[in-house]
């Protein structure tokens, strides 16, 4: 009985995430389907600043891996950060219910033009 305990720990000592679960896919490393340099960037300060403090539609987010997908759903216009939803909701501009993040603050300034200069430059 002693060996049996022990082989099951060694058995399941050998699996990272829980395989029936899809926690691989939820809380391993983030592969991305997009060669793109300013997305890469971009990628990493939504998921930071914006997408834990989301939920309904913007739970999304979190599964938008390309330039593509956000250019997709409408949040993002390419070239176009002065008109793409996502950069207009991010500046703080008085408006309470548009202010982001709600705190009412802003992004760093090297975040913010970090997301801007992804907008403005997707291939």
């Amino acid at each position: 009985m002693k060996y049996f305990f022990f082989f099951v720990l060694i058995l399941s000592s050998c699996q990272d995430y829980n395989s029936n679960s899809g926690d691989k896919g939820r809380y391993g490393p983030v592969e991305l389907n997009e060669s793109d340099p300013n997305f890469s960037k971009a990628y990493f300060i939504l998921q930071d600043r914006c997408v834990s403090c989301h939920d309904h539609k913007h739970d999304r987010w979190a599964e938008f891996k390309s330039n593509a997908d956000w250019v997709a759903d409408g949040l993002v216009i390419t070239g176009q950060p002065a008109t793409s939803e996502l950069i207009v909701r991010i500046v703080n501009n008085g408006q309470v219910s548009s202010n982001m993040p709600p705190s009412g603050g802003s992004l760093p300034d090297a975040e913010y033009n970090a997301l801007v200069k992804w907008v403005t430059e997707i291939p």
